[in-house]
This record gives C-alpha cells, sequence and structure tokens, in this order.
C-alpha cells in the first residue's frame, strides 16, 4: 500500500535546506567567527553515528524504520538503551551541526523547529504503535529510558 506521508529523512533533507537558504538569502547576524563554527562538526560526527549504528540496530533485529507502520521488535540495547528515538536525536544533532557551522543567529531556529516536528508528528505515532504492539514490555522500556536523551 502507497502512502503518502512525509517520511523524517524529507523533513531533515527540508530543515538542512532552510539552514543554506537562511545562511545565504538572510543572513541576519553572525554570532561569531569561523574557528568557533567549525565546532558544527561534532554534533555533525555523533549525529551521523547514532544514525548509522542505529540504522544498522533496526536492520539487525527485522523491524521497521518508517513511522506509520507497526514494528515487529522492541530494540532495547545499543543506542536504544540510552535515547528510545536515537535517529531522530542523530538528526537534531545534524541539523544544530549545520546550524552552528553557518554561524547565523536565525539559523538556531530551524534545530528547535525540527525536533519540535518530529516529536509531535511521528514520535508520538511511532510510540502509540510500540504500547500497542508490545504492552507492558514497552512502557516498562519507556519508563527507564528518556525520549530524547
Amino acid at each position: 500500500m502507497k502512502t503518502n506521508k512525509i517520511l523524517p529523512p524529507r523533513v531533515f533533507q527540508i530543515a538542512l535546506l532552510v539552514i543554506v537558504v537562511i545562511h545565504f538569502l538572510i543572513p541576519v547576524r553572525f554570532i561569531y567567527n569561523s574557528p568557533v563554527r567549525f565546532f558544527g562538526v561534532i554534533p555533525i560526527a555523533y549525529g551521523v553515528y547514532l544514525n548509522i549504528y542505529s540504522d544498522w540496530l533496526i536492520k539487525k533485529y527485522k523491524t521497521t524504520i518508517k513511522p506509520f507502520e507497526k514494528p515487529t521488535s522492541l530494540i532495547e540495547k545499543g543506542t536504544f538503551s540510552y535515547s528510545r528515538n536515537p535517529i531522530y536525536l542523530g538528526m537534531v544533532l545534524i541539523v544544530l551541526g549545520c546550524s552552528l557551522l553557518s554561524g547565523s543567529v536565525l539559523s538556531f531556529v530551524v534545530p528547535v523547529a525540527f525536533a519540535f516536528i518530529l516529536h509531535f508528528k511521528y514520535i508520538i505515532v511511532e510510540e502509540v504503535n510500540l504500547a500497542s504492539q508490545f504492552g507492558e514490555i514497552y512502557l516498562s522500556y519507556k519508563s527507564k529510558v528518556r525520549c530524547w536523551i
């Protein structure tokens, strides 16, 4: 069944594009200069790691990565042992790192807005699916592991 729902990677791409547009077309104010801006590489690198490792775990446990599908496994190991949403956390870190690299004050709205979109459009739906699929096991996991970090 084909769905027209926008998936998180597309929203991620849009967020990155918005940062680029802000940087080049609306450079409101730069809050720091070049050497400091390169610290943005740190959250980008950690975000890439979170995404790659978490994606590998999802494939290892043969469950869906799509937020609107029913999961077949509850992953509680690796990155999922300290964040219920390590892929989304990784995406937000990458967007935050890109904002740091741009140095533009206005670009810092993007990671905040992106995190809110992920939470209210995707995470809430996923948590309902996980609770209905795994019941008490998921609720126990949810009580031990935070949503983001």
